[in-house]
């Protein structure tokens, strides 16, 4: 019975690649698929990190004891655990059905308290959200605003144009261990990007060198993919609970801030993304027939946007009976399936302003369709 991976594998060609090559990293290189060469690019090992960071400048250059930060109410609670451990308020805010932030309600939202010091809004599954009235918002209100694209496979013409800030998180899309970049938007601070950058780097810095932490996690993470690579798989048993779960997920971090060399070896050698690009699509629509073919009752999630490499395919099921059969299915070929991991209990509070966030989380669907799948052997299985 073959059985899709859950996360893509490195080839063991690329493995052996980066054990030999003790050259030094070459960090123009490194960047070359996410900042632009008058841009500012640094490394960590998650977004949440880059977040963190990020807050940690505005408190500095705000003088301010405490800042705001406003986030999509459709963001993974978890993600937000190493932002709290400094000096800021998190507000939410509703989203369009494209996955736009919802700028007439983000208005009415504003109070004298809670005016945001930094504006996040995330291109959700590598899908190009045009996020020209939210970044006029957060710049009428002298906030820094932050492109999350963390989803997003690497720089388009369109990610960064109206941001001060954009994250990517390779780490999501393609096979290591772990890795984010936060990119300084130059155009986009005109006078201020010199001073500002040498400050982020020295706070950058800072960051890793308070980390204590000893980081076992790579050497965990290249064991599991290898026993995955060699024939080691759990069995799938796709569970109706992830769906319905509302307790905040507060898992403790254990993940080092700074990058593992291991993964930045890793990104030298990828020097052509377009492979992925193809397979990710391919395997996209794999998955989009395959749930007309069944008669499944359902919406592409924000699917009104360009997308240029898709991160995963998401499926809004119209109720509760569709969400069981498709499961059912799915777990009648080892088929794995994800929901999106937590939401915000502040969303579960408010269910009138966020009824359709919290709707997405209880009826859509994600699939893989990473570069590790093998769709001819998935075919074969389902005929």
């Amino acid at each position: 019975m073959y059985q899709i991976p859950n996360t893509p594998l490195p080839s063991f060609q690329k493995l052996l690649g980066a054990f030999l090559n003790n050259s030094k990293i070459n960090h123009t290189d490194l960047n070359k698929y996410w900042a632009g060469q008058k841009d500012l690019g640094l490394w960590l090992s998650r977004s949440s990190f880059s977040m963190r960071l990020l807050a940690k400048l505005r408190i500095q250059e705000s003088e301010k004891d405490t800042i705001n930060i406003w986030f999509p109410g459709y963001f993974c609670n978890e993600s937000l655990e190493p932002l709290k451990k400094e000096k800021v308020n998190i507000y939410f805010y509703p989203l369009l059905k494209d996955g736009s932030p919802d700028i007439e309600a983000c208005k009415k939202l504003i109070d004298s308290q809670n005016t945001p010091d930094l504006f996040i809004a995330v291109h959700f599954f590598g899908r190009e959200i045009n996020f020209s009235e939210s970044s006029e918002f957060a710049k009428s209100l002298n906030a820094w605003f932050i492109e999350d694209a963390a989803h997003v496979l690497k720089r388009s013409e369109n990610i960064g144009k109206y941001s001060h800030f954009i994250f990517y998180s390779p780490h999501k899309i393609l096979p290591i261990a772990d890795g984010s970049i936060l990119v300084v938007n130059k155009d986009n601070f005109v006078e201020d990007f010199n001073d500002l950058s040498q400050k982020l780097i020295i706070l950058h810095q800072s960051l890793i060198k308070e980390d204590k932490k000893i980081n076992f996690h790579p050497t965990i993470w290249l064991i599991k993919r290898i026993l995955q690579k060699i024939g080691f798989k759990r069995k799938v048993k796709n569970q109706i609970e992830i769906f319905d779960h509302d307790e905040i997920n507060n898992k403790p971090c254990t993940w080092n801030i700074e990058i593992s060399s291991l993964s930045k070896r890793l990104l030298m050698l990828e020097n052509n993304l377009e492979d992925e690009i193809d397979t990710r699509k391919r395997n996209y629509n794999f998955w989009k027939i395959f749930f007309i073919d069944n008669n499944f009752d359902g919406e592409e999630i924000f699917s009104d946007n360009l997308t240029i490499c898709p991160y995963l395919f998401g499926i809004t099921l119209k109720d509760k009976e569709q969400l069981l059969m498709a499961l059912s299915l799915l777990n009648l070929y080892s088929i794995p399936v994800s929901s999106w991991p937590d939401l915000p209990h502040e969303v579960y509070k408010e269910e009138g302003l966020y009824r359709h966030i919290i709707h997405l989380k209880k009826h859509t669907i994600f699939l893989p369709i990473h570069s590790s799948m093998n769709i001819k052997r998935i075919e074969d299985y389902l005929s």
